[in-house]
């Protein structure tokens, strides 16, 4: 008699149903988190590149002013 009461197969397809979304939240994140990774790499890399621009360019202009 109280069997019938919980929906077993109901409970059951919901809890799939929540633990597929999380999964999928967390792959989403992780994603999201190695994106950010990657992005602040690329832009270590040009801001070093930006930086050697930048003094070459400041050492021509020293040159420059002597002249």
């Amino acid at each position: 008699m109280w069997l019938k009461l919980i929906p077993v197969r109901r409970v059951h397809r919901s809890l799939q149903k929540l633990s597929k979304k999380l999964l999928k939240r967390e792959s989403e994140q992780k994603r999201a988190q190695l994106w950010r990774k990657r992005k602040t790499e690329e832009n270590k890399f040009y801001l070093a590149a930006n930086a050697s621009s930048n003094r070459r360019a400041s050492r021509l202009n020293e040159r420059r002013r002597f002249y």
